[in-house]
């Protein structure tokens, strides 16, 4: 049999170290500084929606599937998979009296507060044996108990107190720690603990169906907090929140070990998603190749549209023409869509929940005689499309890149839509997008404001998923089009077919991959009306470019300058490559990859924004100079 079967017959459940005396010699001495506990940055401050783990390739791992109750299965494998696998635990550290007055005091593993209201906790007593443990009988003879918390200077005490004590012989007595008054039950709290709860037994739980010949019966027992206790100097004002650098708390891992608490970090606030029980889509954007696939959709009637409320079949009319790749993904974005309640609570959204972006319909689109502006009194030209995976594909959808030929209107004469129009016109697609009329321009209100911002952070993802459709009247050095152009050709399987109004462009993206983007930029003159503008494309061509030469997968060159353009306010970006680790710190100019360090154009710092309601206008997403 195996050695795990002996352990189990002599109840030896916790491994023991051959020569520990020895193994704790050439450990390195406990820190004693009380050094403060470092507030670091989450792991992925980046993190998205559906963007899962980055890190590894947990999808490709291979899991070892395990029958708990097998033949040869050990309960002793058992217990040391889940104390090393579910970790770290609280330690719960138990005062107790038997109904005769003899006190107790015993740590528990398996131990967890598991409501506030009313405060509510839980304790676990493992099959052992012999006699159930002193603690558990005397829970259930007395029903109360006082549990105290462990920090780091207390565990040697603690510890103590989990050995079988000869009879007559307290745990307070062998751990040397103090008993402190309690008022509402009759057993001791810890003086030494900084938080302590005073608690009584609500219901016990035995579980017999599991019992063995010569081992006591495992239990729960569900205890609810009668009394706190908070050291004074360890809490704020109004005893709300506990210092963690007061409570050093330990956690149980695995095997004999603890863990102490050297760093900590927070997780993006999150608003509650509408529909908590749907998946989360895989990506946000995927790489998508042309395509031919026609879309079915039932357009809503012109009159149905103005029979109903305006937002409502806004989001009707949306969702019954989303092209979505699974009925979970449907559904996904279906919750967070219908959860608005008006146009304004949609515009409002926070940063944190997915993006819906205005696409014009292809019927609105044909039938104007100059580009519309956008116009919240006009909904029934649009449908909302999630930036999700899959949603905006290129056989649907169409990007219109253009020239602005005044400061207050792109093309007021519609020369350039009639082109667009006559081009498209012949073409199988259901959706198109154009900056003018499918952001709120100005003026702004706030909620429109905040839309407006996240859409252009997000206009790239708009250009790599659609089809690319421009007219330029003759070459000139508009950095906006020379962007917009680079983004479709350097993230986009296939490129850009060259005619004579885009070769220019075309030569100059290939020429900024050979020498750089600074110096193209200066050669050939390029500009912006405002040099803020001029900053920001510049550091997003340099970003890409370098993720180009590096030969980083496209896919992951796509998500990457996706996080980089959607998480504006955020300095520093991460992501794990299958080439290695990209670092980029946006607002030094700096980033780092494979040991080397290149530097680029800084992103501007805009503060409140350039794009504010109260500035003279939208900034003109390439506006003549």
């Amino acid at each position: 049999m195996s050695s795990s079967k002996s352990d189990d017959s002599k109840g030896a459940i916790v491994e023991r170290l051959g020569n520990f005396e020895e193994i704790q010699s050439k450990r390195p001495d406990f820190d004693h500084s009380n050094a403060s506990i470092e507030v670091t940055k989450s792991p992925n401050p980046t993190w998205s929606y559906g963007q899962g783990v980055r890190t590894r390739k947990s999808n490709s791992a291979s899991h070892k599937e395990i029958d708990p109750y097998a033949s040869d299965r050990s309960m002793i494998n058992n217990y040391r998979l889940l104390v090393s696998g579910i970790a770290p635990r609280p330690v719960g550290f138990l005062s107790t009296l038997s109904k005769d007055g003899k006190k107790n005091l015993a740590p528990f593993s398996y131990f967890q507060v598991i409501d506030h209201d009313p405060p509510m906790f839980i304790v676990g007593f493992s099959s052992r044996p012999g006699a159930v443990k002193d603690s558990y009988r005397n829970l259930k003879e007395t029903g109360e108990c006082v549990i105290n918390t462990v920090s780091e200077d207390m565990i040697e005490a603690v510890n103590a107190t989990s050995i079988d004590a000869p009879h007559g012989v307290s745990e307070w007595v062998i751990s040397g720690l103090h008993e402190g008054e309690t008022t509402t039950v009759q057993p001791s709290r810890v003086l030494e603990s900084v938080f302590s709860i005073e608690a009584k037994v609500v219901d016990i739980k035995g579980f017999s169906d599991h019992a063995k010949d010569g081992k006591s019966v495992a239990g729960m027992v569900l205890l609810e907090a009668t009394r706190f206790w908070v050291m004074e100097d360890a809490a704020d004002p109004d005893f709300s929140h506990i210092e963690l650098e007061k409570l050093r708390p330990v956690g149980q891992l695995g095997g004999k070990s603890y863990g102490r608490i050297t760093s900590t970090f927070e997780p993006a606030q999150r608003s509650t998603l509408s529909k908590p029980d749907a998946p989360f889509p895989l990506t946000i954007f995927v790489r998508q190749t042309p395509g031919s696939t026609k879309m079915t959709s039932e357009v809503t009637s012109t009159t149905s549209i103005i029979a109903e409320d305006a937002w409502k079949s806004l989001v009707e009319r949306s969702i019954n023409e989303w092209n979505s790749p699974s009925g979970n993904m449907h559904d996904f974005a279906m919750g967070f869509l219908q959860n608005y309640t008006s146009l304004d609570d949609f515009l409002r959204s926070p940063r944190e929940l997915p993006l819906f972006w205005f696409f014009q319909r292809r019927e609105a689109f044909l039938s104007q005689q100059t580009f519309t502006k956008w116009n919240r009194d006009r909904l029934e030209d649009y449908v909302l499309l999630p930036a999700l995976n899959n949603f905006v594909m290129r056989s649907e959808c169409f990007f219109v890149s253009h020239f602005w030929t005044t400061s207050n209107d792109p093309d007021p004469d519609g020369s350039c839509l009639r082109l667009h129009q006559k081009e498209l016109g012949v073409q199988s697609w259901s959706h198109i997008w154009v900056d003018w009329t499918c952001l709120p321009q100005y003026p702004r209100t706030e909620s429109e404001e905040e839309y407006f911002l996240r859409g252009l952070e997000t206009m790239p993802g708009i250009i790599r998923n659609c089809g690319f459709s421009w007219f330029y009247p003759g070459f000139e050095p508009r950095l906006w089009i020379l962007y917009e152009i680079a983004e479709y050709t350097l993230t986009c399987d296939g490129g850009i077919e060259e005619f004579e109004d885009n070769q220019e462009f075309v030569k100059h993206i290939q020429e900024m991959q050979e020498t750089s983007v600074p110096s193209v930029l200066r050669k050939y003159g390029y500009r912006c009306s405002d040099e803020r503008d001029k900053d920001y494309l510049t550091s997003c061509l340099e970003i890409l470019v370098y993720l180009i030469r590096f030969g980083i997968d496209m896919g992951e060159v796509r998500r990457l300058m996706s996080n980089v353009l959607w998480f504006s306010f955020t300095p520093d970006i991460m992501y794990q490559s299958h080439l290695g680790l990209v670092q980029i710190w946006r607002f030094e100019g700096a980033l780092e990859f494979q040991g080397q360090r290149y530097e680029f154009t800084p992103f501007p710092k805009w503060g409140e924004g350039k794009y504010s309601a109260n500035a003279k206008r939208l900034g003109d997403m390439e506006p003549s100079s």
